[in-house]
């Protein structure tokens, strides 16, 4: 397709392939993808997740970020842990506080790849428990 978004996953997707970490395509690409229904447009970005478990996962990090400069189109990568997913960008840009995104809501971290039990995420309490 001349899309280019999917331009972008096709050039992206051999070099994300390469890395040591699962990653998949979501958004309207990955649902017409997977469904066969077009949904997309000119102007369409690109969503991906990958998958990084642990916190010495952040050299491929970093080599993802590398690969996304100069693409075709936007490409929007959000990075699960065990505890969470946030954007590649934000951490990128931020060098490590992210809005992580866990099960229990969202929540301010410097450490994406730490257990978020150990912060209070009731909207009265603003300090960690002990």
């Amino acid at each position: 397709s001349a899309l280019p978004c999917l331009q972008t996953l096709v050039r992206l997707a051999p070099a994300l392939g390469a890395l040591p970490l699962a990653w998949g395509v979501t958004g309207s690409v990955g649902f017409s993808l997977a469904s066969g229904f077009d949904v997309l447009r000119a102007d369409s970005d690109l969503d991906l997740i990958v998958r990084a478990p642990l916190a010495s996962d952040a050299d491929v990090l970093r080599a993802v970020a590398g690969l996304l400069r100069d693409s075709e189109t936007r490409v929007d990568v959000q990075v699960e842990t065990p505890f969470g997913a946030f954007a590649l960008q934000e951490w990128m840009r931020t060098g490590g506080a992210v809005l992580l995104k866990t099960n229990r809501g969202p929540l301010l971290t410097d450490d994406a790849w730490s257990r978020p039990e150990a912060v209070c995420f009731d909207a009265l309490c603003s300090q960690t428990r002990p």
